[in-house]
């Protein structure tokens, strides 16, 4: 009698090992997939949000203080209009002259809501005449 328990034991121990396991694989697939699929959900969303996006940019002028192409500060401003549904953050300026010279500078960090139109002051933003010029 004692022989029939013992394996009757040693069967419900293994289903409870086997039970275990599966109960902490199960939880361990649970956590990364909810993790996965959270990175893909906010990647998805922002690529989404980026299809609303739209700027007009207008009435740009600069000013180099009659020291044009001499390494003086241009001070360049634009009005910025975010014709889009989302807003959207600015963060640098790029400019590429004619020549094919381009340039990028940090912005002041505009935040600009959809429908809103902002004067935006670019200024410091060093361009030189001769390309061998360091930038």
């Amino acid at each position: 009698m004692a022989k029939g328990l013992g394996s009757f034991i040693s069967a419900v121990l293994l289903v409870v090992v086997a039970l275990a396991i599966a109960v902490m694989v199960s939880s361990w697939l649970t956590a990364m997939s909810e993790e996965r699929a959270t990175k893909l959900k906010n990647f998805t969303q922002e690529k989404l949000n980026c299809q609303y996006a739209s700027l007009y940019i207008r009435n740009v002028t600069y000013d180099c203080n009659n020291n044009c192409f001499t390494g003086s500060p241009y001070k360049i401003n634009a009005t910025i209009e975010n014709t889009g549904t989302v807003r959207i953050d600015l963060s640098k300026i790029v400019t590429q002259l004619d020549t094919g010279q381009v340039y990028t500078s940090p912005g002041p960090g505009y935040r600009i809501s959809a429908g809103d139109i902002e004067t935006a002051d670019f200024n410091a933003i060093l361009i030189y005449s001769d390309p061998a010029l360091p930038i």
